[in-house]
């Protein structure tokens, strides 16, 4: 008897459990999915072929030659430091790195690297530094020119020779300066003598549509008695005398400079 009582129970409790389930289908029919997520990748920059950082680790380079090919320039040589954070932090314009466009005779670089370079000074020079990077290649391009002022014997006037080099230490002569032919240099004589040489260096700019902040000038002066101070002339400089004066078109003076160099000078 008491078997048969443990059986019915057990059969109750099965018929129980049936009856639940058959009605409670929402229940029964109740499935667990994993939740998904979505993964958007990068999208990977496309560079021309001619861009010589396509395959660098150091990706503003590449987006830098990226920007000047698409504005017309050319990579033909370039400098840069490995290693620098300024390869690869994202923000354009302080990049370590000096490019040279020989098409368009042109350097192109961070101010403090390409000035550390040789450069050939009738090339032009951009400085991507001074400049705002933040909505691709600039509106405003600051430009610093080549020489703009001629060194061959043509772009002078007054008195003076054409003579190769070396053109000094002489014993007779001297009444005119001579003018190296291979160099360009400037030998003056005993005799005063002044050389003048005028250019329109606003001209050209202005027809590019490019406006002038500013000039800079220099020159290499020896001022030695042909390396003989203790017996040509001794205990006596030569005078020299540089003017640098710069007008507009209606020949106002807008800068006046004038140098006197009246000391023994070396290269």
């Amino acid at each position: 008897m008491i078997k048969l009582k443990v059986q019915s129970k057990v059969s109750l409790l099965l018929a129980c459990l049936l009856c639940f389930w058959a009605y409670n289908p929402a229940l029964a029919q109740e499935t667990y999915q994993e939740p998904t997520t979505t993964q958007t990748a990068e999208p990977t920059p496309t560079y021309s072929p001619e861009n010589p950082f396509a395959n660098s680790q150091y990706t503003d380079l590449a987006d830098l030659a990226e920007l000047l090919i698409k504005q017309g320039y050319n990579v033909d040589t370039y400098f840069y430091s490995e290693g620098f954070t300024t390869g690869q932090d994202g923000v354009l314009g302080n990049e370590h790195v000096c490019i040279r466009d020989d098409v368009n005779q042109v350097y192109i670089g961070r101010s403090d690297i390409c000035a550390d370079r040789q450069m050939d000074e009738t090339y032009a020079y951009i400085q991507i530094d001074k400049m705002d990077w933040s909505i691709g290649f600039p509106q405003e391009v600051i430009i610093q020119s080549g020489d703009l002022i001629g060194d061959a014997p043509n772009y002078w006037d007054g008195c003076y020779q054409v003579a190769p080099t070396p053109s000094w230490g002489g014993t007779s002569g001297g009444q005119c300066p001579n003018i190296n032919s291979d160099s360009n240099q400037i030998n003056f004589g005993y005799v005063e003598n002044t050389l003048t040489n005028i250019s329109a260096i606003n001209h050209a700019l202005i027809e590019a549509g490019v406006e002038v902040t500013g000039y800079t000038y220099s020159w290499l002066v020896k001022n030695a008695d042909a390396n003989y101070e203790d017996t040509n002339n001794p205990n006596s400089v030569d005078p020299l005398e540089v003017t640098i004066k710069i007008v507009d078109l209606w020949q106002r003076v807008l800068c006046l400079a004038v140098y006197f160099l009246l000391k023994t000078i070396g290269y």
